[in-house]
């Protein structure tokens, strides 16, 4: 009965097919941040520091009440209830999971735009260049100096100790001791750069988008960068990854981008949304973004690791599935040529990874619990594998 369920789930998920569809919580606030904990459950900010949440997908929304501020422009989880909200010059703290907010003075003197975090460590930039830093996970700041006037709209932590900072005009700053002192940089596009993001599992690897549609891409934690053409004249607002090679970007009149290979390559999917989108978020096989006009919208069927996310998923089979301690697998690219063997979890987690051993086509699974995972083979040439297949204990 178990081997039935799951392969039932399988196929569930081999069937779906990903779109957007609209969820807004009502109003015409223009939403400038949002924070993404599951499918069902996600907070919207913005304008006139209205914010709401939803924990049924966005059947209903409440209120949140408390924040106090003109605008929530970003937000960020530290952990299961202490989040944090920029704000104009502050940043509200919540440590009961939003439920009631704390105004925390910084030296900014006006907006702050983007929040970034590396363990305690909390880097907050804005109007200005504005750059402000704590080092006690938000409960108190010091400024940095930036070196730009410049209004900055986005932030990234780099690895361990390095940053990255960019914003209005093509200013771009970096900086090697987590925030602390920063230096101009240059980059091969000039945009007004409004999002960053970096993959967690490729922590070198990253992408700034700009609002009038450019894309930059380092492989090198941001010591070089090179312009990515996304196929889209659209400008972009923001962005935000699934899994470790599944990443979106969203933008004006509703644009919604997707690519599969770490922005290398992007396709252009279908959305309800017509008005700008500033704001997008992923975590826990949930994706939404929100934008101007009260715009909220979510993806489903598919989200997480969903079978129009695979790349070359046809050449790789794998038995037994289901499994119980081990699996092998065989791929058209040539086992050879394998490189690295991953396993990720449903959510998109990365539960098993190693650099293939020449020879071996065999992967262990002792330690993985009951459940559906993705085998994803990398191979030399950078080409990706993946299938899907059931672990039953």
């Amino acid at each position: 009965m178990r081997i039935l369920i799951l392969l039932l789930l399988l196929l569930s998920f081999q069937g779906a097919s990903a779109q957007w569809v609209s969820v807004p919580p009502g109003g015409l606030t223009e939403f400038e941040s949002l924070l993404v904990d599951d499918a069902e459950r996600f907070l919207v900010a913005g304008g006139d520091g209205a914010a709401f949440r939803t924990t049924d997908g966005g059947a209903t929304w409440a209120a949140i009440s408390g924040l106090g501020v003109e605008s929530i422009r970003d937000l960020l989880r530290l952990d299961d209830q202490t989040i944090l909200a920029a704000g104009d010059g502050v940043v509200m703290r919540s440590t009961d999971n939003g439920a009631t907010w704390t105004t925390i003075n910084t030296p900014a003197t006006d907006d702050l735009h983007a929040l970034a975090r590396n363990g305690n460590t909390v880097i907050a930039v804005g109007r200005s260049g504005w750059i402000v830093r704590s080092l006690d996970a938000g409960l108190t700041w010091s400024g940095q100096v930036s070196g730009t006037t410049e209004r900055l709209f986005c932030v990234a932590m780099v690895g361990a100790s390095s940053c990255i900072a960019a914003g209005k005009n093509g200013v771009f700053l970096r900086s090697s001791d987590v925030g602390g002192t920063w230096t101009a940089a240059t980059l091969p596009a000039s945009d007004d750069w409004v999002g960053a993001h970096f993959f967690q599992a490729s922590p070198l690897i990253g992408l700034i988008c700009g609002e009038g549609g450019s894309l930059v891409r380092t492989t090198d934690g941001g010591a070089t960068w090179a312009a990515i053409n996304t196929g889209s004249p659209m400008g972009l607002g923001g962005l935000a990854s699934a899994h470790d090679s599944v990443v979106y970007a969203a933008g004006s009149t509703g644009t919604a981008l997707k690519s599969v290979d770490q922005g290398l390559t992007w396709n252009t999917m279908t959305s309800p949304a017509f008005s700008a989108l500033g704001a997008i978020d992923v975590r826990n096989g949930a994706a939404v973004a929100a934008g101007a006009n009260g715009t909220v919208i979510k993806l489903v069927n598919g989200s997480g690791v969903g079978i129009e996310e695979r790349v070359n998923s046809t050449a790789l089979s794998i038995f037994p599935n289901p499994a119980t301690d081990h699996v092998q697998y065989r791929w058209a690219e040539g086992q050879r040529n394998v490189e690295r063997v991953d396993i990720l979890a449903m959510d998109g987690r990365t539960v098993y990874s190693e650099l293939a051993v020449p020879g071996s086509t065999q992967v262990g699974l002792s330690a993985l619990p009951s459940g559906s995972y993705l085998l994803r083979l990398r191979s030399r040439d950078g080409t990706l594998g993946e299938q899907y297949f059931a672990v039953v204990k």
